[in-house]
């Protein structure tokens, strides 16, 4: 069987590659929230748990058509149709949920804060396909305010 390569991921966002998540009215950098949390313990939290479970009927993706759609939206879509190159055809507009979910890697735990899923959603889009119980995760006591992007900086 041949390996994946390992995945590098950036200390933090650059003009180029970046990923952020925005809670209240902050902006995090998603790569710094990564990398700050290397020293966090790894936590089984539950699928079934009401932050997660808010979170799958609450966030929005965009659809690729401009309009929103739900993880959990995307995880009945691909319930149906259990087979990604089948949903790819049938949804190209989804194409880069419907991949992020399909390769998603389980050896990277979610990041949670507060209740809300700082990274990670995607994973636990295909956990719930996959019917999984648990999903290794990282919490946040506090965010560091180092992870803070731009205008969101606190002085």
């Amino acid at each position: 069987m041949k390996e994946k390569p390992e995945r590098i991921i950036p200390r933090e966002s650059t003009e180029t590659l970046f990923h952020f998540r925005s809670i209240d009215e902050d902006t995090y950098d998603v790569f710094k929230l990564i990398a700050l949390s290397t020293e966090l313990p790894v936590q089984r939290l539950p699928l079934d748990s009401s932050e997660i479970q808010l979170e799958l009927d609450t966030e929005t993706w965009d659809d690729g058509k401009g309009n929103k759609i739900t993880p959990r939206d995307v995880i009945n879509i691909l319930k149906q149709h259990t087979d990604y190159n089948k949903a790819l055809e049938i949804y190209p507009e989804l194409a880069e949920h419907i991949r992020k979910i399909r390769d998603a890697d389980y050896s990277y735990p979610v990041l949670l804060f507060n209740g809300s899923i700082l990274d990670g959603l995607h994973r636990i889009a295909k956990a719930c396909i996959e019917k999984q119980d648990f999903i290794n995760a990282k919490i946040f006591q506090t965010i560091p305010n180092e992870a803070l992007m731009g205008d969101s900086k606190k002085l």
